[in-house]
């Protein structure tokens, strides 16, 4: 994923999909309910994050200028598939 730039918003992006990734890795674990706990958050969590972007003007084009949408939606398909599992 690209960066955009500022710190602040590399920082969290950054960070939801490391969470991400953990996520869909440790999901054959045997503790489903926590990992389904985990997803849960990290969504909600992806959520917020995009709004937050969308709701400033200043921001509100970073998704699509550094090419996150297509990313962004995929992790939420991840996270959905991983929570309805």
């Amino acid at each position: 994923m690209k960066d955009c730039g500022i710190e602040s918003i590399d920082a969290k992006k950054n960070r939801i999909a490391e969470n991400v990734r953990s996520i869909t890795e440790d999901f054959n674990d045997n503790n489903l309910v926590r990992i389904k706990n985990r997803a849960l958050s990290v969504k909600k969590e992806l959520f917020n994050f995009r709004m937050q972007l969308a709701y400033n003007r200043a921001t509100e084009s970073l998704e699509s200028d550094f090419d996150w949408t297509s990313i962004f939606e995929k992790f939420d398909t991840e996270l959905s598939t991983i929570i309805n599992s």
